[in-house]
């Protein structure tokens, strides 16, 4: 304190004796609202949809993306079947015409004016293996002239009646 009863406190002088002090006391400043995103702003707005729109993009990538990867999956399967078939069909009915192969190739060196009849059956039953026909359809003529010849040779049952159902006779002709 000092000689005129002024209370001295950090530079502020307060005068205890002064009785309008409280007019001295500055009023608190108006409450400013301050927003960190402005809600109103078009940028936001323009950002929000850039946003909504590569989402869209990137789900409808990953859309794509699954149903491709499905696709080769179903791809892969379908030729994993294929592949089980060929072989099944393989091992039932490659090994089934060895003999009777043999018993054509010798039968077309020897007998000349049957070689067209052993060449046909050569090749449909090489094609048949193959799996490129399940069916051969011919004409009657050329049907009877085939049954004949192999009902001359000697094969067994099991390949005539496979033979029987490869070879088919259109009635037409």
């Amino acid at each position: 304190m000092n000689n005129n009863g002024n209370n001295i406190n950090n530079g502020n002088i307060y005068d205890y004796y002064d009785s309008n002090s409280d007019s001295s006391v500055r009023l608190p400043d108006n409450i400013i609202k301050e927003k960190l995103i402005d809600d109103d702003n078009d940028f936001y707005e323009e950002n929000k949809f850039y946003e909504e729109n590569e989402i869209n993009k990137i789900i409808e990538q990953s859309k794509n993306e699954f149903d491709f990867i499905q696709k080769q999956e179903e791809q892969k399967n379908v030729d994993l079947l294929i592949q089980y078939h060929k072989e099944e069909f393989e091992k039932k009915y490659l090994n089934k015409f060895n003999n009777l192969k043999t018993q054509l190739n010798k039968l077309l060196v020897l007998d000349k004016s049957n070689a067209d009849s052993y060449e046909l059956l050569l090749s449909i039953i090489e094609i048949f293996e193959n799996g490129l026909l399940d069916f051969y359809h011919t004409n009657k003529e050329t049907y009877v002239k085939i049954f004949r010849i192999l009902k001359n040779i000697r094969i067994l049952p099991s390949e005539l009646n496979l033979l029987e159902q490869i070879i088919t006779c259109n009635l037409d002709t």
